[in-house]
């Protein structure tokens, strides 16, 4: 849920017998007739019982934002899905006092770059000169190699799923730039992995 107040929230409380972690802090500022503009807090907010396992606790802070825990929720981003499972496991964690070791850092920070850079190839595209946008994601490399080993020209469906009569040359293009951003995605994520492997004795 989402909760607005006039000052700022720890990041955990306890009332009674429920416990209340808000994160995904937000300053906002809100004008207010006859007044100057006042300054209030947002957070996403999960409550759950003081009693609750790790699991349930992870439950509820992922149904705070996908409330539905549903496979279109899912579907709809699986990366920042993804990466807010992540965020729950941590904070309910943190919630039952457990101390979060450098390995169980450093795994979640390799995961998240491991989802980052899946995010990236997945939305790689290349634009042609009259503005049309086609995607070139690793999974398309193939489709542009048996087109461009035909030799002749062909329709291809673009990223908005218009049809374009498409020029060899044209294909080959974006298949060159489709690998060369592959290259620097990959070339980028294996520079943050040995950074990250550097860390540890």
């Amino acid at each position: 849920m989402e909760t607005i107040v006039d000052q700022q929230l720890p990041k955990f409380e306890t009332r009674g017998r429920v416990t209340r972690i808000n994160f995904n802090e937000q300053q906002v500022t809100r004008e207010q007739e006859g007044t100057e503009p006042k300054t209030f807090w947002k957070y996403t907010t999960a409550v759950f019982p003081v009693t609750a396992p790790l699991r349930q606790r992870v439950n509820a802070i992922i149904r705070t934002a996908y409330p539905t825990d549903s496979d279109e929720a899912r579907a709809a981003d699986t990366h920042e899905y993804q990466s807010f499972v992540a965020l729950a496991d941590r904070l309910a964690r943190e919630s039952l006092g457990q101390t979060l070791s450098d390995e169980y850092l450093r795994e979640a920070r390799r995961c998240e770059l491991q989802r980052e850079r899946d995010a990236r190839l997945m939305a790689m595209v290349y634009t042609f000169e009259d503005g049309a946008v086609v995607q070139v994601r690793p999974q398309d490399i193939a489709n542009f190699q048996t087109a461009i080993a035909s030799g002749i020209d062909r329709t291809w469906i673009m990223a908005d799923n218009s049809v374009r009569m498409t020029t060899v040359a044209e294909l080959q293009a974006a298949m060159a730039d489709g690998v060369e951003q592959g290259q620097q995605i990959w070339d980028n994520y294996a520079d943050q992995m040995a950074a990250l492997n550097d860390g540890v004795e």
